[in-house]
């Protein structure tokens, strides 16, 4: 059995319909719990979305502390699950079941590469460069690294307790600028890729992960295949992140407003 978590805060996620293409893109993940960890956002619409969900649980801790969350969370039940995603939701869609692709590819670390440098990126740089200012030393190669994206990675159970223990210390830190789990990653990417076990997943040799980021500003190739994401062979990837930011969004919207009136 494997898990996807996502968290929710507040109630701004239920206010347009991107949330539900979301939730029904759950569907193509068959092997799996689903875990929906919430702050502040009210009961009734908790209760919107339960029936998508096998476990949902309120925490109280503030959202700057998510990584711990989710780590305490594995940290009870991490021997009852093979994989675990942690996914965003709402600009998330699954094309097909990322667990298929975990499982096929024999890794314990999936890591989505957005397809560009850190050097490339302003809001990644600006990122890394608040993480750097609070470190007593580090090499100059980081702004080579490639972004990785913090809002959809997995692997196996007890590799990802590992990445999550990695992020919230190291953003525990003595700083003016917030450090979020982005820029930590980014500064580990060349170390991951020393190591067999783990797959940086760039859209360009992988079908793990495509960030509408990497399409929409930094010209990472896709195109639209009989209604799904794909790469230039016209092979679907298993997840699309950010696609409200790409070209993609008006056809994903309409699609999912013309399957309601059937």
């Amino acid at each position: 059995m494997n898990l996807v978590i996502n968290h929710c805060y507040g109630d701004k996620l239920f206010k347009s319909f991107d949330n539900n293409i979301y939730l029904e893109s759950m569907n193509k993940i068959k092997n799996a719990k689903k875990v929906l960890l919430f702050q502040n956002t009210s009961h009734k619409d908790i209760e919107k979305v339960a029936k998508y969900y096998d476990i949902i649980i309120e925490f109280k801790a503030e959202i700057i502390y998510l990584d711990e969350i989710f780590y305490e969370f594995l940290a009870s039940c991490s021997d009852t699950y093979e994989y675990v995603l942690i996914s965003d939701s709402r600009d998330v869609i699954f094309q097909k079941d990322p667990f298929d692709y975990m499982i096929e590819n024999k890794k314990n670390i999936y890591m989505t590469s957005e397809g560009m440098k850190v050097k490339d990126s302003i809001p990644n740089k600006n990122w890394v460069f608040n993480l750097l200012k609070s470190q007593r030393d580090y090499n100059e190669q980081v702004f080579e690294n490639e972004v990785l994206n913090g809002g959809v990675f997995g692997g196996k159970a007890e590799h990802v307790m590992m990445l999550l223990l990695m992020s919230f210390t190291n953003r525990n830190r003595n700083s003016h600028e917030p450090v979020y789990n982005q820029p930590v990653y980014c500064f580990a990417d060349c170390y991951l890729k020393m190591t067999k076990f783990a797959e940086i997943c760039n859209p360009s040799t992988s079908l793990f992960c495509i960030t509408g980021e990497g399409v929409g500003k930094h010209g990472v190739p896709m195109k639209i295949v009989d209604g799904l994401a794909c790469n230039e062979n016209n092979e679907p990837y298993y997840i699309v992140h950010q696609w409200d930011r790409t070209f993609f969004a008006e056809e994903v919207r309409s699609r999912y407003l013309e399957g309601k009136k059937e």
